[in-house]
């Protein structure tokens, strides 16, 4: 069987919604037969059910009939389907109503359409959670909120029987107003008792089992005997079971029929049953049964003079579904701009979800507890044209947004300026600018005055900012570490674009109070405290990062350079590690650190055209902001990556203990460079030690954990001054990746958005001990039999 990774391959059948206060009528019901002629539509004669085309559902996949040799054998909405030969996600969209559960049926047939005779095998997602590897056709069926109540997760159907069927048949819809499936179910020791009434009449019972399945019960051959069935043991599943009840006999004075029902010899239902005439009695387990093997029995009372009866159950496995759909702003508002300029991409289904299929051009923020947002949107080289959407703003948590290479005309609107988040615009169209500052100049100087215009002018006034200074000599010699600033403006593929603010020596003097404060130094020069008053601060376009610091300006006077940043209240991360600070991080607030460092790499790697190698990533580099939020700092010998390369050949620069041992022996750099130096940081983190022993041995800090690791000593391996306040899996788990990123081969290490992924699970991992409790919400979905999935 061919496996493939297409979420669906070839579906018929249906999509389905039905408001079930109309008990037998259609009028909610959307049946969809997939693949049909678009705007065409039929009615099924064996159910009478409606069914229209899939095409208003699906913007992907081609029409295709089966073979004919297996009409026959199938009803009409079998004949034709919808096959995916191209991409990787494939999606239905559906409205549904909020809070409402739905019962959903999915069936698949190949019908060797394509004359393979090769049966394809997919994934199905509902929503952005992973359902299974299955075959379809689809039903969507809302229920009555009141039925199958369950204490957490979805529901996916194990068995569904008619007990005590008299003909053998199943039923479903015009019987069943849900439209579920009832398969006939005996056994040896039972037998049949029926009746030609109507069971529940008035519709009383939420469940609506159909009259014609309560109009028979099992009862025993053995009428002082039990009824008794049983579950198999699987160890990882949760059963839900529901049992309905209903008297079929109109006892006479002195009859009477009650029961108990025990699960493994322990009462299941606390109290005596006895049947309504004529009216369904259902009861289910308040809570899932968990694992093991389970032994039902129903048996009679003393004082009963009839046997037990059950006419039909229901079980169902649990479902969990951990990921949270995207927000409904950004689904809205994401929604609207595809609509607006017609973009032509895989934007199907959930935009952030399923996080490995995400919409391409979107990155969105993932937190384990809350819905994805889109924090980064990339419409470049689209063939977008009219003005900028309006639809933009409704992202508020965008960060990132590149409309480049399109032909976008108007103004920018000012509504840009109001996202709080949104630090980095790429625009490269014949629009102008609509502030005074903004003068409007060929090709690319749109760029700066609009990234300017996103941070709400980013006017400071008395704001603290750090001014990284250096003088250095235009010799060569001198200006090896210099240049790989490359502020030059001629300079060609530079690592981090010049932009327009340019500082005057007498400036820095003023901003300095003439270089009274040294707050440290860096790879490129001394730093100094100083304060900028009522200047306009244009962001650095190209390198511009929620985790990088920002660069504000630049002084370039003849042998002299500077460089003006962000000021960071909390120092360096090296300073809290040696003790030089008197705040002990904790193991969260390192995790929180690593995960930020790692998404500064991440975007200097993935997020740059042409990406960008650091080259000097350590712990003096980690800057900390007043909430202990960290950014990558000192860029004095970042390196631009020609992305058709596999590496780049250039002098060794880094620092000792950091330096990739590759790239020192080679001198061939990599991305994979930056990876090994952060996971010496995280293991700096992890330890608190040094990275190279002041002994005369001078043990590497990943030698050292090696050894440890060696002796399963993890507990000796974390800081002390934790004092044990850490889940020790998201230890581990932190442990593993960085020594897996110190690896001496780079072709072993992970890039860094692996490493993102990976901390991202730490991090949840730590965060679920404090929050450990904490239930999703239920999302309550029900069926699954045989080749068709009900859920």
């Amino acid at each position: 069987m061919g496996r493939f990774k297409h979420f669906i391959a070839a579906l018929f059948g249906g999509l389905a919604l039905i408001l079930l206060v109309h008990a037998q009528d259609q009028s909610d019901f959307i049946s969809i037969d997939c693949g049909l002629q678009a705007n065409w539509s039929y009615t099924e004669p064996s159910t009478s059910i409606n069914y229209i085309s899939d095409a208003a559902f699906i913007d992907t996949g081609v029409s295709k009939k089966i073979s004919s040799e297996f009409e026959g054998d199938f009803q009409q909405q079998a004949w034709t389907l919808r096959s995916f030969p191209e991409g990787i996600r494939n999606c239905y969209s559906i409205n549904v109503t909020q809070g409402q559960k739905y019962l959903i049926r999915a069936t698949f047939l190949y019908g060797n359409y394509d004359g393979q005779s090769l049966l394809p095998q997919f994934d199905l997602h509902l929503g952005p959670n992973m359902w299974d590897t299955i075959k379809i056709k689809s039903s969507l069926r809302p229920l009555n909120n009141r039925a199958y109540v369950t204490s957490v997760g979805s529901l996916a159907l194990f068995a569904r029987y008619d007990l005590g069927s008299v003909n053998n048949k199943s039923y479903r819809y015009k019987d069943d107003v849900y439209d579920r499936t009832w398969a006939a179910k005996h056994y040896n020791k039972w037998k049949s008792l029926s009746t030609s009434l109507t069971i529940d009449s008035e519709m009383y019972n939420p469940y609506w089992v159909p009259s014609v399945v309560m109009s028979t019960a099992a009862t025993p051959i053995n009428e002082s005997g039990p009824l008794e069935f049983y579950l198999p043991p699987e160890a990882n599943s949760k059963y839900y079971v529901y049992m309905h009840f209903a008297e079929l006999v109109e006892l006479k004075a002195n009859q009477s029929r009650s029961f108990n029902i025990t699960l493994n010899g322990e009462l299941w239902y606390d109290g005596t049953v006895v049947p309504s005439y004529l009216f369904t009695n259902t009861l289910f387990s308040p809570s899932a049964l968990t694992g093991g093997n389970y032994v039902f029995s129903i048996f009679k009372t003393e004082n009963s003079t009839l046997p037990p009866i059950i006419n039909a159950i229901e079980i169902y496995t649990v479902k969990h579904f951990p990921q949270s759909e995207t927000d409904k702003q950004d689904v809205v508002a994401i929604t609207n701009i595809k609509s607006k300029y017609g973009v032509e991409r895989n934007w199907q289904g959930d935009p952030c979800a399923p996080q490995a299929y995400s919409w391409e051009g979107l990155n969105c923020s993932y937190d384990g507890y809350n819905p994805p947002r889109i924090i980064s949107l990339n419409l470049s080289s689209s063939g977008l044209t009219g003005e900028i959407s309006a639809y933009i703003s409704n992202l508020v948590m965008l960060q990132y947004l590149d409309l480049s290479n399109n032909s976008l005309t108007g103004s920018v609107p000012d509504f840009l300026s109001q996202l709080k988040y949104l630090r980095v615009l790429v625009d490269e169209n014949s629009i102008h600018c609509g502030s005074d500052s903004c003068e409007k100049k060929k090709k690319k100087n749109i760029v700066v005055p609009i990234v300017a215009s996103i941070g709400g002018m980013f006017i400071l006034s008395l704001t603290v900012m750090a001014i990284l200074w250096g003088l250095r000599s235009r010799k060569k010699q001198d200006t090896t570490k210099v240049a790989k600033v490359d502020i030059e403006p001629k300079v060609e593929n530079q690592s981090l674009e010049s932009i327009q603010r340019q500082f005057t020596y007498p400036d820095l003097q003023r901003i300095t109070n003439n270089f009274e404060r040294i707050l440290g130094k860096g790879g490129f020069g001394k730093v100094y405290h100083g304060f900028i008053d009522g200047y306009q601060v244009k962001l650095l376009m190209r390198v511009h990062h929620r985790n990088l610091t920002t660069l504000v300006g630049y002084y370039y006077e003849g042998a002299n350079m500077g460089l003006i940043y962000e000021y960071m209240a909390n120092g360096d991360l090296e300073a809290h590690l040696s003790g030089e600070n008197t705040n002990i991080l904790s193991w969260e607030a390192r995790l929180q650190i690593a995960m930020d460092a790692a998404q500064g790499l991440e975007y200097l790697h993935h997020g740059c055209k042409p990406p960008i190698i650091h080259r000097d990533v350590k712990s003096t580099n980690i800057l900390l902001n007043e909430k202990f939020r960290a950014k990558l700092a000192d860029f004095g010998l970042s390196k631009t990556f020609p992305t058709d390369d596999t590496h780049l050949s250039t002098v060794v620069a880094g620092t000792p203990g950091y330096l990739d041992p590759e790239y020192y022996l080679t001198n061939w750099l990599t991305e994979k460079s930056d990876v090994y130096s952060f996971g010496v940081v995280l293991l700096e983190l992890i330890t608190n030690r040094p990275v190279i022993e002041r002994s005369q041995e001078r043990t590497h800090i990943s030698q050292w954990v090696s050894f440890k690791l060696a002796k399963g000593d993890i507990e000796n391996i974390v800081d002390p001054t934790l004092c044990g306040n850490y889940n020790i899996n998201s230890v581990w788990k932190a442990v593993e990746i960085a020594m897996v990123c110190v690896s001496p081969t780079s072709s072993k290490r992970p890039k860094m958005d692996q490493v993102v992924a990976e901390l991202k699970e730490c991090l949840v991992t730590e965060l679920a001990q404090r929050k450990e409790g904490d239930e999703s919400e239920s999302k309550d979905s029900v069926g699954n039999d045989q080749y068709q999935y009900d859920y």
